[in-house]
Formats: C-alpha cells, sequence, structure tokens
C-alpha cells in the first residue's frame, strides 16, 4: 500500500471507527473496501481529480454513509500536513466575483473558499459539539425526487424531514454558485423546518476582505434579491420547543412532561393507567378518519403516536424498552413478514401475500403459540373479537365452504331466539346470532364492524332528520304514535 494510501486509511479509522481493508488510488480516483463496526462491507469508488483530495472525499463519503457529525476541530485534524486539503473545494472553478464588490479590476478573484475557510468565516472554530454539512446540489436534488419513485433517494439523504434542526447547520452553495436559483430554492427547502424569524449568517468571497459576512432572518434572506449569490449559509441549533415537525421533538416534550419539575399529571401515570386513554384516542381517530375530516385525523392520529411515545417514555424509565426498541420491532418485522418486497419471493397477489405473512409469523411464534387462536387480544371490541376468532379459525380449514352454509347458520340461530326462555338463554342465543352472522360478513367480503358503524350512522343522520321535521312542524316525538313516527321515518329515509 503506497503511503499516502496508509495515510488515508489510518486517518479514516481513527476518525469514524471504519475498518479499511484496503485504499488503492488509481488514476483519477480512489477505491476503498470498508468494513463498518456491524461487519457490513461496502466499497467506495470516488473521482479525486488529486491526491489531496482524496482523503477529504474518502472521509465525506464514509461519515455520510455512516451519518457521523464531525466537529470542525476534528475535520482540521484528520487534514492537517496537507496544506492544499484545507483549501479544497467540491468543483475546480473558481466562484464569479460579486457584482456589487468594490475590487480593482486588475485584482485577482477570490478562489473558491473551502469548507475550513467557511466554517472559520462563520466562526465555527468555537463550537464544541457537531455541525451538519449539507451541499445545496445534494440537498435540491433530494427534494426534486421528493415526490417520485426513488424511495431510496427520498428517505437516505439530507431530506428536509431527516435534518436534525437541533444542530447548528452550514449549507455550502458553491456546487451551484452559477445558479442563480440556487439560493432562493435553498431557502424555500429551509422554510418548511425552521421559522421565519431563524437567524441566518450568509458568508461569501470577494471584496476587500477575504470573506464578506451578513447576518440575517431566514424570512430576510428569502427577500433578497435572486441574483444575490452567497457561498453558504450557516443555521444555529434550533429550540426543540421551535422545530415541531421534529418527530424527535415529541420524545423530547414527553421526557419532559415527565421529568422532575414537569407535568404533575403525567408524572403520576403508569401504563395501566394510560390503557383507557390508547382506547379512547384509537377510537377517536378512527372516527375521524371515517369522516373524512383532515384537520381532526392529524390531531387524532397526533393524540394516538402521543400514546406510543409516553408508553415507550415510561418503559425506558423503567429499563424495559425505549422508542428505540419499539421502532426496531417494527421495522424488522415489517422487512421479514414482506420477503416479496425486500426479498426473492414471487406471489401471484394479496391473498398469498396474507397467507405468507401468517406462515412467517407461525414460524417466528414457533412453540409458544400452539393454538391457532393463541395471541388474539381479548380486549378488542366484541364484534371485532368475534371477527378475528372466526378468521384465525378459517384459516385452519375450519369454515364452512360457502356463504350458504353460513346463512343456514344465521337462521337457525335467530329461530333459536324465540325459545329462549331466561335472561341467560337469550344472552346466549343472541352471541351466537351475533357471532354467525359475523361468519356471513367474511364470506361476503364485508367488515362486521364497518358495516355495523355504517348502518348505525345512517340511523343516525335519518334520526336527526327526524327531529328537524317535527320541530319544523311543531311535532313533539315523545307524543306521537307509532304511525306518525313510521310517516317521519320514511320521509326522512327519501335520499339519505
Amino acid at each position: 500500500m503506497e503511503p499516502l494510501a496508509r495515510r488515508i486509511k489510518a486517518l479514516v479509522e481513527e476518525s469514524t471507527g471504519y475498518s479499511v481493508a484496503v485504499v488503492s488510488l488509481p488514476e483519477g480516483g480512489l477505491q476503498a473496501r470498508l468494513r463498518d463496526g456491524d461487519g457490513a462491507v461496502r466499497v467506495a469508488t470516488l473521482p479525486c481529480p488529486s491526491e489531496s483530495t482524496a482523503l477529504v472525499a474518502l472521509v465525506q463519503e464514509v461519515t455520510h454513509h455512516q451519518r457521523v457529525l464531525i466537529g470542525p476541530d476534528k475535520l482540521r485534524a484528520l487534514v492537517a500536513g496537507y496544506g492544499e486539503l484545507l483549501n479544497a473545494t467540491l468543483d475546480d472553478e473558481p466562484t464569479p466575483a460579486f457584482p456589487d464588490n468594490a475590487r480593482d479590476p486588475g485584482a485577482e478573484l477570490a478562489p473558491t473558499p473551502g469548507l475550513d475557510s467557511i466554517l472559520a468565516a462563520f466562526g465555527l472554530d468555537l463550537l464544541a459539539g457537531s455541525l451538519q454539512v449539507v451541499d445545496a446540489r445534494e440537498a435540491l436534488a433530494l427534494e426534486d425526487a421528493a415526490g417520485g419513485d426513488d424511495l431510496q433517494t427520498r428517505w437516505i439523504g439530507p431530506s428536509i424531514r431527516l435534518l436534525d434542526a437541533h444542530m447548528p447547520l452550514v449549507v455550502t452553495l458553491r456546487s451551484l454558485s452559477a445558479d442563480p436559483t440556487a439560493r432562493p430554492r435553498i431557502v424555500d427547502w429551509l422554510a418548511t423546518r425552521y421559522p421565519a424569524g431563524h437567524p441566518v449568517a450568509l458568508v461569501r468571497a470577494g471584496g476587500l476582505d477575504p470573506f464578506e459576512t451578513m447576518a440575517l432572518s431566514l424570512g430576510e434572506v428569502a427577500a433578497l434579491p435572486d441574483d444575490t449569490r452567497h457561498d453558504a449559509l450557516y443555521l444555529p441549533a434550533l429550540d426543540p420547543l421551535d422545530d415541531l415537525r421534529a418527530p424527535n421533538t415529541l420524545g423530547y416534550i414527553t421526557a419532559r412532561l415527565r421529568a422532575p419539575g414537569g407535568c404533575p399529571w403525567d408524572r403520576e401515570q403508569t401504563p395501566t393507567s394510560l390503557t383507557p386513554y390508547m382506547l379512547e384516542e384509537a377510537h377517536e381517530a378512527v372516527d375521524a378518519i371515517e369522516r373524512g375530516d383532515v384537520a381532526d385525523t392529524v390531531e387524532e392520529l397526533g393524540d394516538v403516536l402521543l400514546q406510543v411515545v409516553l408508553h415507550s417514555q415510561l418503559a425506558e424509565e423503567d429499563g424495559r424498552f425505549s422508542l428505540a426498541d419499539v421502532a426496531a420491532e417494527v421495522n424488522a418485522k415489517l422487512v421479514r413478514r414482506h420477503p416479496h418486497v425486500f426479498g426473492d419471493v414471487a406471489v401471484s397477489g394479496s391473498s398469498e401475500v396474507l397467507r405468507n405473512w401468517e406462515s412467517i409469523k407461525r414460524a417466528e411464534k414457533g412453540e409458544r403459540r400452539p393454538s391457532a387462536l393463541d395471541g388474539i387480544p381479548q380486549a378488542q371490541p366484541a364484534l371485532l373479537l368475534a371477527q378475528t376468532i372466526g378468521r384465525k379459525a378459517a384459516k385452519v380449514g375450519f369454515d364452512w365452504p360457502d356463504v350458504a352454509g353460513t346463512l343456514d347458520k344465521a337462521r337457525e340461530e335467530f329461530d333459536e331466539i324465540a325459545g329462549a326462555r331466561t335472561e341467560d338463554e337469550r344472552r346466549e342465543e343472541l352471541g351466537d346470532l351475533f357471532f354467525a352472522l359475523t361468519s356471513v360478513c367474511r364470506h361476503v367480503g364485508v367488515d362486521a364492524e364497518q358495516a355495523l358503524r355504517a348502518a348505525a350512522r345512517k340511523f343516525e343522520t335519518r334520526f336527526r332528520r327526524v327531529e328537524a321535521l317535527a320541530l319544523a312542524r311543531g311535532l313533539d316525538l315523545t307524543a306521537m304514535d307509532i304511525d306518525g313516527l313510521e310517516a317521519l321515518w320514511r320521509e326522512a329515509k327519501v335520499g339519505v
């Protein structure tokens, strides 16, 4: 291995925790075989116009893949001893002079500033923590792809949803220095996450001083003329309570509510005391979804999410599990149970997907659930519980061959109601009828819960119309006979 390659290997391993098995420097490029802390091996092949940029390129590649955030002091330490690296740039073209720069026409144009120079211009040597650095070209390319089909690009990269706004951010504009629309587009990108009043520092090379800096709010930056060009933007960390679009902000708020000095009510809660709220919020979310009310749906889904985060916070305090464990479990399960998406299994349709799901699930549970009915939550509402039990039994062949058998069973249970003599007998026969009707629903492809809810909603709508008709005519429903009520009901049914 060449001396420079050995130096690169040592520096990258020291700074990132990656094991660099091979580093080679073919003409015009760099290749490295990398092994991360989990043992995963990947090969990085990077174009490098000179040896001096090879180290920076590899460090950027490794830290980007590993999502390592390195502070400016550490970045300088990495490139110490390579003078040219301190001014290495992403592109070889110099930044055009600003139109309003007052300079001697014979003077040389300022060179494109390197990352370390930009950090120095912002005074970031004083930062004690980590720093995010995003290149404008990559950020805008990912945002342009956000509505497309490239999910890997959409979710793995500096998408605005993935930026940690609780940390300082530098956006370098050098790679798009010739594009007058780059800065306005970057500002629009940032405005979806940062408030208009958030402070922004801008830097550009040129003029009488090595750098010119400007301190504005994000809203003021948005109002600058489109042809105003800068080399970079710096945004200080956003307070968690101002970063309301970030999922981790909910975790911070929940932890603060539970911490000493937090909310007395939240600090008193236990998993058992929160259980009714989990059910209540889930029902309210379903109600909002069925009504098609977007604002209510957003609010109620947020309340459901709060219950998940709050239960996870309580568990983390007790050392049982954390929200990260919850996310890891569901992510791993979705990948395992969708081999037709994340593997090489072929399926003919959704029916085969469901069969595979159950087969994989049984294999995962092993001997822990010897019965097909094991694992059914008994706290489900009765109708949903009946559907679940019937569906599980049907999956192992315990079912009528067609809908005719289910209808015969429903008629049988209906007839038995008339012969019931005691309250217990009537309760039993009515329960049998309900259960038989869920089997009918299953065979005709109708969800019994949704069907009954729709029927209840329809009755509610018609009854409200009956009330409105009676009120408009000065009628007292409680004083009307059955014929009068039936007449109003028939009128209310028209068109509903």
